[in-house]
């Protein structure tokens, strides 16, 4: 019974998984097509950053813009509201910079003998502050994402695409 439920769990998120995917649409855009107060806001946050890329996400019927900031040797990508509402941001690092319970747990999952491919600290301002650590791993001939909050739980597991 177990088995069937777990099996069950499995594809009905693979199902939301394929929608999203199916329903997401996401394009670069150039800055002239991003709203003035995007721009600001990021401006204001990063003074000292470079704003590098843009990118216009439309899913559900929800638009966010993705500004891609270089802070000297540092990336950033800040995911905002078209009225300048910041949502969320990602922040590159390497799996050695993660913290300590994240590497433990890694190592001790059964995708530690996969190769860490790219590590990001992901951190979502809304509805409420939350921080995690995403690993894109290479398993075989699988990709997937990791997510796994500060404590080293893994929070969230999905196929993974590589950049």
């Amino acid at each position: 019974m177990f088995n069937g439920a777990a099996r069950a769990t499995r594809v009905l998120m693979l199902g939301i998984w394929l929608t999203e995917s199916a329903t997401a649409k996401e394009r670069r855009v150039e800055k002239a097509e991003v709203p003035p107060a995007v721009v600001a806001a990021v401006s204001a946050k990063y003074a000292k950053g470079k704003l590098t890329g843009f990118t216009k996400d439309e899913a559900h019927g929800t638009t966010v813009f993705e500004v891609r900031v270089e802070l000297g040797i540092e990336r950033r990508e800040v995911e905002v509201a078209p009225g300048g509402k910041i949502l969320g941001e990602e922040r590159a690092l390497s799996f050695q910079e993660t913290p300590g319970a994240v590497q433990r747990a890694f190592a001790h999952s059964r995708f530690a003998k996969g190769e860490v491919l790219r590590a990001e600290e992901s951190t979502r301002y809304v509805p409420a502050t939350k921080v995690t650590y995403e690993l894109l791993v290479k398993v075989g001939e699988r990709t997937l994402e990791l997510a796994y909050d500060p404590k080293g739980k893994l929070v969230e597991q999905e196929p993974g695409e590589e950049d």
